[in-house]
């Protein structure tokens, strides 16, 4: 009987453990939810995950997914990755204090969505589009599309011959979706006539 009970505490003490190590998110974890939750608007992968983290935060994979967010904004050499390598990074470590202040700051991107009302065909030209100087990418139902910092961008609109400018302002993790008809884009809140300054 005695060693029943030895055993029911121990079992009770290892379970008061893990309840200590699950009760709260360690600090590296503490972080990338509270980045997660700022952008968890922009991409549904990083609600998903956001919700995960927060039922069973575990550090490494919370560094690995901080790591990650990081990435594009790290300018690293191009490599050539082999199929063998492990899909799962081996953990780096700790977060640094640089990585915590750039996960905590980093600016979250908005979103142009531009759906052009005449779709291309014979004697139809295909509509184009700039975002800031950069072209938009298009989607398979012919959407235009970017992502760019917050803030005021000039769209330029092409279509055949003609074009047009105007400003349109981006909002963190929100998307702006337009019409266009020829070159010509419908009034939008977010939207006015012309260059931004």
């Amino acid at each position: 009987m005695r060693a029943a009970c030895s055993l029911i505490l121990a079992l009770l003490g290892c379970g008061a453990e893990a309840a200590g190590e699950a009760s709260g998110p360690g600090p590296d974890c503490a972080v990338w939810i509270a980045a997660g939750e700022r952008a968890r608007g922009c991409d549904p992968a990083i609600a998903g995950l956001l919700l995960e983290l927060q039922a069973r935060p575990e550090e490494r994979r919370c560094r690995a997914a901080a790591r990650q967010l990081l990435a594009p904004l790290r300018a690293e050499p191009p490599r050539i990755v082999s199929v063998y390598e492990p899909a799962t990074p081996a953990d780096a470590g700790p977060l640094t204090a640089e990585e915590r202040a750039a996960l905590l700051g980093m600016a979250l991107p908005g979103t142009v969505v531009v759906t052009p009302d005449l779709a291309p065909g014979p004697g139809v030209p295909a509509t184009t589009a700039e975002l800031g100087g950069a072209p938009l990418a298009v989607d398979g139902d012919g959407r235009l599309r970017g992502t760019r910092a917050p803030g005021e961008h000039t769209l330029a609109l092409r279509h055949a011959n003609a074009m047009s400018r105007s400003c349109v302002t981006l909002r963190a993790c929100e998307t702006v979706a337009l019409t266009g008809h020829g070159a010509e884009v419908a009034p939008h809140p977010s939207l006015r006539a012309g260059p931004c300054p």
